[in-house]
């Protein structure tokens, strides 16, 4: 009995090795320097500001954003300090904005806001000197277009620390990042801030810009549905591939890691639509779609090794492809 538990699950790929993502750096990629600023977790501070009350915007221009489209999936902070922040309201929202300059109007920086944390309880680890990630809803993200600037704002009720927690800022270089705050009582709940002439608070995005996964029973007789998802692409043509090596193949400067091999052939063309299922479409309105790969129920098949990928085609793209996925891997078992 336990033997067959053990044969299910292994025959069972839950598996995301096609995952990828990267960082955006506002204004710069180091954590563990700058000039240490209390705003806007610093708890207690001043002493004045008993209730730990903040709101904070980084408004951040297009062009420091590489004028590429991304989904945002994490946000992280650059503390100085170990420390434990808590907060009886925290929250985090997210937009475009059209403006070229911040307004110190928090709501005009922030015309139509996504909600990335949900305004409640608040507890975040600080470890200084490193990028100490934020807890966003669980699957919450921002699709960004890659045209427009873009405004975070946290806001912060009760806020405090186990010490005087500072978060490491500097100048931000042009294309310049502005900061837009209020601190003290009612701070959470404001209309209108100052604007920074200090330091800006680094920020680290993390973000994913396309990916492959995988769920299913990779034996024969069996299938592997493939997912994709290219936010950025949403109602874009995709076109799947797959073959026995990772190449890879160049498309100008780019690299699709699959071997222009037979299999790959057949795939492309749409000759065996039965193994290979919706080998080619249109990603949804989220920009996710699905193939699949039902495997011939013929023991030969055991020990194949299998690689996939897609592309996303845009006209007008560098070589009318708009992205690249990375390749997923698997194996065919008994």
């Amino acid at each position: 009995m336990k033997k067959s538990l053990l044969l299910t699950l292994a025959l069972v790929l839950v598996v995301a090795v096609g995952t990828s993502a990267d960082e955006v750096y506002i204004p710069s990629n180091t954590p563990s320097t700058g000039s240490p600023n209390v705003i806007p977790f610093g708890g207690v501070w001043p002493a004045s500001n008993v209730n730990g009350e903040f709101t904070y915007q980084w408004f951040i221009p297009a062009k420091a954003l590489g004028g590429k489209s991304f989904r945002i999936t994490g946000l992280a902070s650059a503390p100085a300090v170990n420390a434990t922040h808590t907060a009886t309201m925290g929250q985090i929202l997210v937009s475009h904005t059209t403006l070229t300059a911040p307004s110190l109007t928090f709501a005009l920086n922030l015309p139509n806001p996504t909600t990335l944390r949900t305004a409640g309880s608040w507890t975040w680890k600080a470890v200084g000197g490193t990028w100490s990630p934020h807890t966003l809803d669980k699957g919450a993200g921002f699709n960004y277009n890659g045209t427009d600037s873009l405004c975070i704002e946290i806001r912060l009720h009760g806020s405090t620390a186990t010490t005087l927690l500072n978060c490491h800022s500097e100048f931000s270089p042009a294309p310049v990042a502005k900061r837009i705050f209020a601190h003290g009582p009612g701070a959470s709940k404001a209309t209108v801030g100052t604007l920074g002439s200090y330091d800006y608070c680094k920020i680290r995005i993390t973000v994913m810009r396309i990916s492959l996964t995988g769920v299913g029973a990779p034996k024969p007789g069996g299938k592997v549905t493939l997912n994709l998802d290219a936010p950025v692409d949403a109602g874009n043509v995709y076109q799947m591939a797959s073959s026995l090596g990772t190449g890879p193949i160049a498309i100008d400067t780019r690299k699709l890691g699959l071997t222009l091999d037979p299999l790959m052939i057949v795939c492309v063309q749409g000759l065996l639509p039965s193994v290979f299922q919706s080998y080619s479409g249109k990603l949804d309105a989220n920009g996710k779609g699905t193939a699949a790969v039902a495997i011939p129920n013929q023991p030969a098949f055991i020990g194949v090794r299998l690689h996939s990928a897609f592309v996303t085609l845009k006209i007008g793209a560098p070589s009318n492809i708009s992205q690249i996925s990375p390749t997923y891997t698997f194996s065919i078992m008994k």
